[in-house]
């Protein structure tokens, strides 16, 4: 789940539709009108479209990382908030929701999963 959607991250609304993306990539998968090889192998380019486009796992945690470091730039994160660790529970959420999903071919289980690390992430807004 890489490509542009997460190189332009800067915003928690913006982690929200990459959280979608994430989600509607897998229910696609599971529901067998495509394919996800790996969890950190399909992305959204920024205008909708998909793309296959592989992206290994410390890839994908450093643009998380970096995304929302930006946040807290920008001050929607509070200072405090530590990108890297935050990053890092993201991708460890996506890498065993996802594995979940596959195993259960139950799409709750990585909605769960995304949906607590983003809201552990939201607890750290700077409002």
């Amino acid at each position: 789940m890489g490509g542009s959607l997460l190189r332009s991250l800067d915003s928690l609304e913006d982690l929200a539709r990459w959280r979608d993306e994430v989600i509607n990539l897998h229910r696609q998968a599971i529901l067998g009108i495509s394919t996800v090889p790996d969890v950190a192998s399909c992305a959204c380019n920024g205008t909708g479209s998909r793309v296959t486009c592989p992206v290994a796992a410390s890839t994908l945690e450093a643009l998380l990382a970096a995304g929302i470091a930006r946040m807290r730039e920008n001050g929607e994160l509070a200072v405090d908030a530590d990108p890297a660790r935050l990053a890092m529970g993201l991708t460890a959420a996506l890498r065993g929701g996802s594995l979940l999903a596959k195993t259960t071919r139950d799409i709750a289980q990585l909605e769960a999963a995304l949906d607590l690390a983003l809201s552990c992430l939201r607890s750290h807004s700077a409002g």
